[in-house]
């Protein structure tokens, strides 16, 4: 989990809010085991010793970060890391991985001296065509549900030898043809043999949830179901039969977002792989995702990635 706070802490001379948002190009500054321009970064300690003197820990423990429309995965191959995703207190040991989507905040508060790792961050760009024939909302329940999950020997030993890879490609001078189609071929071994693990998870869970917690995963299964069409919190209250208040409160308190921001996650993603996907045009875009307006939709994407839908599409 380390590579989550030497990205973080050059940015936090001043903490003027609770979290700080950071973007793969924001990245590009900060150092890294191997990277390819604003996409792809990698971070490990596998190979090479890596000690936190007590003045960089004090830099960037308790630094809670945000990534923006970035996936990240870190597996731990020894030692101990301590981290808070959402308001949540998690330990990571041994062939534990930890998988965050865009939006999830997290923290280290510890980590020990014989800690080894290594780790991925990787913008959109290469995520989203990796798992363009998955349902994203099926990952996200599962990573929202158990950030980390134990993969055992033998799978983290597979992901370690595929990271191997990916990490020779990147460094090597001499880029062969196909160079960013190999790299996204080592990605999809190591970030499939990961998302098997946790989805096989999330259907062995047994453990019996807490009454909020309980209320969280129905919200998020209600709005698996209905983002394409609903929008307003008003309507997951009414399904749960709750206040929009109380809910809020509890997908706040469970996630450390809020269920505004969950709605907003899941149309986005969903707005974006139709997009990139060319197989429809803006205007249907917008009414497949029940907005009254083209001109709405273009508003509401812009507000939330920056970029009007066609200018988006034209960067992908």
């Amino acid at each position: 989990m380390s590579y989550l706070c030497i990205f973080d802490y050059s940015f936090w001379n001043i903490m003027k809010q609770l979290y700080q948002q950071v973007t793969t190009a924001e990245m590009a500054i900060t150092p890294a085991t191997a990277s390819m321009d604003n996409s792809l970064r990698l971070m490990d300690n596998i190979d090479e010793p890596f000690t936190l003197q007590d003045d960089e820990r004090k830099s960037f423990l308790n630094r809670p970060i945000q990534y923006v429309s970035a996936m990240s995965l870190m597996v731990c191959l020894q030692g101990v890391t301590k981290v808070n995703i959402g308001l949540q207190p998690y330990e990571m040991r041994a062939n534990d991985s930890l998988f965050l989507k865009s939006g999830i905040i997290c923290e280290v508060t510890d980590m020990s001296e014989d800690a080894l790792f290594f780790s991925i961050i990787l913008d959109e760009s290469f995520y989203y065509p990796i798992f363009s024939h998955l349902d994203l909302s099926v990952l996200q329940r599962a990573l929202i549900r158990q950030p980390i999950c134990n993969l055992g020997k033998e799978k983290a030993d597979e992901c370690l030898t595929a990271y191997r890879q990916l990490k020779k490609r990147l460094l090597d001078e001499q880029k062969e043809v196909l160079h960013h189609d190999i790299l996204k071929g080592y990605l999809q071994v190591l970030l499939f043999n990961v998302y098997a693990v946790y989805l096989q998870q999330d259907l062995l869970e047994v453990v019996k949830p807490t009454r909020q917690q309980e209320l969280f995963n129905r919200f998020m299964e209600q709005l698996q179901q209905d983002y394409r069409k609903e929008r307003n919190i008003k309507h997951y209250a009414e399904k749960l039969c709750v206040t929009p208040a109380y809910l809020s409160r509890v997908v706040l308190a469970q996630s450390g977002l809020t269920a505004s921001e969950h709605i907003d996650n899941f149309i986005i993603a969903e707005a974006k792989q139709l997009i990139r996907s060319r197989q429809y045009t803006i205007l249907q875009v917008s009414e497949m995702l029940n907005f009254t307006s083209q001109s709405f939709f273009g508003r509401y994407f812009k507000n939330h990635t920056g970029y009007t839908p066609l200018s988006f599409q034209q960067l992908t």
